[in-house]
């Protein structure tokens, strides 16, 4: 019995392939640095030259849910849409050498109203203030309802926000410096603005940021890890990063990790699944940018799981910062050419140096472009929440195979659903189950879409490209018989990456030569396996020799047995190899030969009747004492009848009988063709011919 089976051995992390996060398009716009600008458009940005801004350090951006840019500041003038300075939104507090100079949050229930954060730089007397901006006033330019509303002084230069667990509010965190230099302030936004009154956390053990002004240990940068479940700062001086648990319904931060010996730390990011820190680090060569794995279990080993993703020639720090797309992006200061570019890190969720870690530049200028764009060292600072997506892991990407997704979340969710861009496959197109099975109705590209509800009731979806790939065909054709001597071809499809058969050979094709189950794997360049099974069974129904298998003859004539069927190397039961047989015995004779690569036997029966013995001259005797055929014999005729001549192969008489009684050869004769003339004195008739002599 033929079997076919196909399976994939692919195992895909939706993680490593394209998607697009949607309606999660705050983020969009960036300017930073000199007068740098991208516009992040799908999985692709855009160089942006618009940019009126200059940021040494810090600034921030923000665009409203379908992408389009609102306003933009590095914490001393604001921007609008159109590249002006909005009204009233100049002389802010903030400070562009900060770190972290800024940051926006939208109100939670207005359309318009947003709260623009900023902060001093090293320390200062302005310390945290924030401004209060209108982005739908004077026909969308925006306008400065208030600035420079003081919360708390002195602060640490650094600054994140994220929303809270179960409501639309949000958290803007600081650090504090000088007297407060081992304190954490989150304050929460909420519908009716800005509550002045901080969550206030001392983590036990927690640094220092002690030092008065100009105080170098402010210097750093600080994120919420998107999911909102960990924050991590970074201490310049002190040459170290901290990282710690934050409670986003509390907005409590608490059980401190500190990573030593990060020379010069100043840039933190998260991946987007929050399973990787990032550090940007400093050293006599440039800036390294180090990876640690969160997932690596204790303290000790998520500290031993450091590795370098980027090493740059960076002069100063850089800034790092999650877009959109997923990617990480690190400033630059690089000197000639490449200081037109930042830095990239592909797919930071994945191990770095492992196969799908991959690194890239971001151009920030076209050929056209003058004067050139740079960024600095800064990049610009979002509310982290912007940039949490869910994500999944998918594995089985075969056709036929069952595709199986896996939520990969961490922090809770209110409900979810799944859309697998499948209508052929009716209703059976979505899932409503944490980690689904689908099987694709047919090869293709399917736009496969996870829609996430948080606690606080924001929805989140991430869309991620699935291939089907299509099944290689392993067919080895219907079922076969073989013959003695013979051999069969059994072909794979063209150009696997893998051939295994059952006999061993990696060969695309096989020779068998003996029946038997036969098998082959092949896996495709995509990693699709199929498998076939085809059984050779031993020919059963044989070529026909003979047209008849029964010969009936008078004892005293010839039978002449011929196949009807061509073939090669004739070998008869009698000795013979001639592709004709004579005989003039009763008795069974079988006949082998070569049909094709075919060895081939089939046999026919002779067996004497009774009849009346006509005239008949031989064609063959066979002197060899056995008593049978031992004389020319001359049948049908009285003994003394004829005048016999025999001749040898070159006309020489060797004998003659003018009344011939059937007694040649007295002695038998050499093997050999011979020659005769009958004549009958009577009557003149005559006959000649040959006969042959054979012992």
């Amino acid at each position: 019995m033929k079997t076919h089976r196909f399976y994939c051995l692919l195992l895909t992390f939706g993680l490593l392939t394209s998607f697009y996060a949607q309606a999660q398009k705050e983020t969009d716009y960036w300017y930073f640095g000199s007068r740098a600008g991208l516009r992040f458009k799908d999985d692709n940005p855009l160089i942006d030259i618009n940019s009126k801004g200059r940021a040494r350090e810090g600034c921030t951006a923000i665009s409203d849910s379908l992408g389009n840019l609102l306003f933009y500041s590095a914490g001393d003038t604001i921007f609008t849409r159109f590249h002006t300075k909005m009204s009233n939104g100049w002389s802010l507090h903030g400070h562009q050498s900060a770190s972290q100079s800024s940051v926006i949050v939208q109100n939670p229930y207005s359309l318009n109203l947003y709260y623009l954060f900023t902060v001093d730089a090293l320390g200062g007397s302005n310390g945290l203030k924030y401004s209060v901006i209108d982005a739908g006033a004077m026909f969308g330019q925006g306008s400065v309802l208030a600035k420079n509303i003081p919360l708390i002084t002195p602060v640490a230069e650094k600054i994140t926000a994220v929303d809270h667990r179960y409501s639309r509010n949000a958290w803007v965190i600081v650090h504090g410096s000088s007297t407060q230099n081992d304190k954490f302030y989150a304050y929460r936004i909420t519908p009716t603005g800005v509550d002045p009154n901080p969550v206030v956390s001392q983590p036990a053990n927690a640094i220092s940021h002690a030092g008065s002004f100009p105080n170098n240990n402010a210097i750093g940068c600080m994120k919420v890890s998107p999911d909102g479940r960990k924050l991590a700062l970074a201490m310049q001086e002190l040459n170290l990063v901290e990282l710690y648990d934050f409670d986003d319904e509390t907005g409590i931060i608490s059980n401190p990790l500190r990573i030593t010996g990060l020379a010069k730390a100043y840039g933190i990011e998260f991946s987007r699944d929050g399973s990787k820190l990032y550090v940007s680090t400093q050293n006599t060569t440039g800036v390294d940018i180090e990876q640690f794995n969160l997932e690596a279990g204790s303290k000790a080993a998520i500290m031993a799981s450091r590795r370098t993703a980027l090493g740059t020639k960076s002069i100063f720090p850089s800034s790092l910062q999650l877009a959109r797309n997923g990617k990480i992006y690190a400033a630059s200061t690089e000197t000639g050419i490449n200081n037109r570019n930042i830095k990239v890190l592909n797919v930071p969720d994945s191990i770095a140096g492992s196969k799908s870690f991959s690194l890239g530049n971001q151009p920030l200028n076209t050929p056209t472009t003058t004067p050139f764009r740079t960024s600095e060292q800064g990049l610009p600072n979002f509310n982290q929440s912007y940039l949490w997506v869910p994500s999944f892991l998918y594995k089985n990407q075969c056709s036929g195979d069952v595709t199986e997704f896996t939520m990969k979340i961490k922090r809770q969710i209110k409900t979810f659903y799944w859309n697998f861009d499948d209508p052929d496959s009716g209703a059976d197109s979505v899932s409503f189950l944490p980690n689904p099975t689908h099987q694709f109705t047919k090869p293709g590209t399917y736009n496969v879409t996870l829609t996430a509800v948080l606690l606080n009731n924001r929805t989140r979806s991430t869309t991620m490209e699935v291939v089907i790939y299509p099944s290689p065909d392993a067919d080895l054709g219907p079922e076969q018989e073989i013959c003695v001597g013979g051999k069969i071809r059994l072909n794979g499809p063209e150009k696997m990456m893998k051939y295994k058969w059952s006999t061993g050979s990696d060969s695309a094709s096989i020779t068998v030569r003996k029946p038997g189950t036969y098998w082959l794997e092949v896996r495709s360049q995509n990693g699709c396996v199929s498998h076939d099974t085809i059984t050779i069974t031993p020919l059963q129904n044989a070529p026909k020799f003979f047209d008849k298998y029964l010969f009936e003859t008078c004892p005293f004539r010839d039978v002449t047995i011929k196949p009807i069927v061509r073939g090669t190397n004739h070998r008869w039961n009698t000795g013979s190899k001639d592709s004709v047989l004579v005989v003039r015995r009763e008795g069974w004779y079988a006949l082998t030969m070569n049909i094709g690569e075919c060895i081939v036997s089939d046999s026919v029966q002779v067996v004497f009747k009774d009849c009346s013995e006509d005239f008949m001259v031989p064609n063959i005797i066979t002197p060899n004492g056995d008593g049978q055929n031992e004389t020319f014999m001359i049948r049908g005729t009285l003994p003394g009848e004829w005048h016999l001549r025999i001749y040898n192969r070159w006309g020489t008489l060797l004998y003659e009988d003018k009344a011939y009684r059937n007694n040649w050869p007295e002695k038998p004769p050499v093997d050999g063709t011979y020659y005769y003339i009958l004549q009958k004195p009577d009557t003149n008739e005559q006959y000649k011919g040959w006969f042959e002599v054979a012992h």
